[in-house]
């Protein structure tokens, strides 16, 4: 400690500990302290419309005493971009990283904060090379008076012909009532994908696995976003992930009811096991749900036995009927009925299915020999809207030739249409036992060949 100095005040500064390095910026940050941090300089970002400053801003989960701010004028969604390209090598995966604070001014009322960070894509040249298709935005509550933060990530891997990427920030400021924000701790690291979504026309399933993993979280809540904004619980193994048990390891999650030809994404959450505390989310980018490629054709399939799935030909479009329910009463000394009813009836049709191929027929008497409800898909304009739920009666079938030996069969099948039904997943239409049996001649070649089971899921 040095000698103690008077400041004429009757005041004595004792200073130690003095020292000179460099900025502690994150390691292997591609972005500079001064862009990471904000501490020292102001960084080159452009935020159109608004005025952008550096202000006093301290928490536990930023970066120092300062933070880039700015009190929004427009309700609308705001871009915030990095000037300087920064450099990145075709075929890794980075991570995008961000911190966010707002403000609600209000005495009474909540607001919530809506954010997302992502990058786009430039070749050597610097010419855009490929804008990125980003995540979900993400939200938080602020309450009343309150300063609320988090942080959010995106990970992608840079496509071929990529020499640099763009950091990109949005805050959704569409309907919030925040005041003012604030960003720090920025960053670009080379990273591990958080997740990857493929969708198969083959299977009419979307795939989605979760890569990320989140230490001590007890739950996990799975969503599927439709283009409408409609959520539905996915389904798991056993049942809906919803309140599904998470054991903490890479999962696979193959959907099988994502609406054809439409776009989708998913909202993942991790809870405890009630339910009310978060541990972590993660929110995925859009992706084209499957589609038909002869779209005469429809999916009959099982919502919970997706090994079942098979397509057939609708020899012709649905004609509904729906059945009154009411009765009339005539009462002596009126000249009218007396009429009661109630909510007519849900919709009743007579489904002809034509398949010519005697595996696929095989396979559509097997899902009806289950007696579970079945979901018809067809694509949009065939006369099946989305997902249609179905409760199957008697059923015929009859050879289309009058020689049996050619193959052809037409399928009679009076339906009611149902709500969709609850329940989980049995079974995979990817993986199956055949499979494993295909693939290997013994179970040490399999256990040679793989370490855990998710690695024979994800083909690893």
């Amino acid at each position: 400690m040095v000698r103690p100095v008077a400041t004429g005040a009757g005041q004595i500064i004792y200073v130690d500990d003095v020292s000179l390095c460099p900025a502690p910026n994150r390691p292997g940050n591609i972005l500079t302290y001064e862009e990471y941090s904000s501490e020292s300089t102001f960084p080159a970002w452009t935020l159109p419309g608004e005025t952008l400053e550096r202000v006093y801003m301290t928490s536990g989960i930023t970066d120092g005493f300062y933070a880039l701010s700015f009190a929004p004028v427009a309700h609308k969604i705001h871009r915030m971009s990095l000037d300087r390209l920064l450099p990145v090598t075709a075929g890794t995966t980075y991570q995008a990283k961000a911190t966010y604070f707002g403000h609600n001014p209000s005495a009474t009322e909540a607001t919530q904060m809506t954010y997302r960070v992502f990058m786009d894509w430039y070749d050597s040249a610097g010419l855009l090379l490929l804008a990125d298709n980003p995540d979900g935005f993400y939200s938080m509550n602020i309450n009343p008076n309150g300063l609320s933060g988090t942080t959010s990530t995106e990970t992608r891997t840079a496509p071929e012909g990529a020499a640099f990427a763009r950091l990109i920030i949005e805050l959704d400021h569409s309907n919030s009532n925040v005041d003012r924000y604030y960003i720090d701790g920025l960053s670009l690291l080379e990273a591990s994908p958080e997740y990857e979504l493929v969708s198969d026309n083959a299977t009419g399933a979307v795939r989605l696995t979760v890569h990320l993993l989140v230490p001590g979280a007890p739950r996990i809540h799975i969503q599927r976003v439709d283009q409408d904004g409609r959520k539905a619980y996915v389904r798991g193994y056993g049942q809906e992930y919803k309140l599904y048990p998470y054991a903490g390891t890479t999962m696979v999650i193959e959907d099988y009811e994502a609406p054809l030809g439409t776009r989708v994404w998913y909202s993942i959450r991790w809870t405890n096991d009630a339910g009310t505390f978060r541990y972590n989310s993660l929110d995925t980018q859009a992706i084209a749900a499957p589609v038909l490629e002869n779209p005469d054709y429809v999916w009959f399939k099982s919502p919970g036995n997706p090994a079942l799935n098979t397509r057939v030909l609708m020899e012709s479009p649905l004609k509904w009927s729906r059945v009154a329910r009411s009765t009339s009463f005539t009462v002596v000394g009126r000249k009218n009925p007396i009429h009661k009813s109630d909510v007519r009836s849900g919709r009743t049709a007579n489904v002809t299915a034509l398949i010519w191929d005697p595996s696929a027929n095989a396979l559509f008497d097997s899902l009806l020999d289950t007696g579970l409800p079945v979901l018809i898909q067809a694509m949009p304009g065939y006369g099946v809207e989305g997902n249609l739920y179905l409760a199957i009666q008697d059923s015929e079938v009859e050879h289309l030739d009058p020689d049996a030996r050619v193959p052809g069969w037409r399928w009679s099948l009076p339906v009611v249409e149902i709500d969709r039904p609850d329940g989980g997943l049995q079974g995979s239409a990817v993986s199956t036992w055949q499979d494993i049996y295909d693939d290997y001649t013994s179970w040490e070649e399999l256990f040679d060949a793989h370490a855990t089971w998710i690695t024979v899921l994800t083909k690893g």
